[in-house]
């Protein structure tokens, strides 16, 4: 008479409440979610009404403002300033394409002269292997006189032989047109270099 009665529980109470229970969270994700949505389309609607944002910039990274002009001068410094990274930074290599990309900054009347003259510097380049960089140190510009003058240093390898020296620059230039490869529109028509 020792009988062991097990009783068994219902399941079905105890699913209802498992599924009541995960309800719950399926509400509280569902309620989080439409409202970060809500915010996120008031968001967007909000930007996307905003007038956009324009940042202008100089050719050096500069900000530039709205409404201020660049100064003639400081055009006139970066025209020259790009104009001796072409004309004067080469090795033996690709003193041809620099020479040629330096064409862009040479006015009409003096780019015949220009051609003959780096033919020859070209030939002495690659014949003696020859490396050559320029870091401009003061350039000064007078706009009136239409003339630049340059001073920093030059340094010259030949055959693994480095030489330092000043350079000294009177470069006269005009106005024309601006260009993709010159976007100043400054063109050099006499180059002299000072002893």
């Amino acid at each position: 008479m020792n009988e062991v009665t097990q009783v068994k529980g219902a399941t079905w109470p105890r699913m209802i409440a498992e599924l009541s229970h995960l309800n719950q969270y399926l509400k509280v994700f569902s309620l989080a979610s439409l409202t970060l949505l809500f915010l996120m389309t008031v968001l967007c609607v909000l930007t996307t009404r905003k007038p956009p944002l324009v940042l202008a910039f100089s050719e050096a990274g500069n900000v530039l403002r709205a409404g201020a002009l660049p100064k003639a001068e400081d055009e006139i410094r970066e025209a020259v300033t790009g104009y001796l990274a072409l004309r004067y930074r080469w090795t033996a290599k690709d003193v041809i394409t620099q020479l040629t990309a330096a064409e862009a900054f040479i006015g009409p009347a003096a780019l015949k002269t220009y051609r003959v003259a780096m033919a020859g510097v070209a030939r002495f380049a690659i014949e003696k292997q020859i490396e050559q960089r320029v870091y401009p140190g003061r350039i000064e510009i007078d706009s009136q006189g239409k003339t630049a003058q340059v001073e920093g240093d030059r340094i010259t390898v030949v055959q693994a032989l480095r030489a330092a020296t000043p350079l000294r620059l009177l470069l006269k230039f005009e106005y024309g047109t601006r260009t993709r490869e010159n976007p100043w529109g400054i063109y050099i028509t006499q180059e002299k270099e000072a002893q």
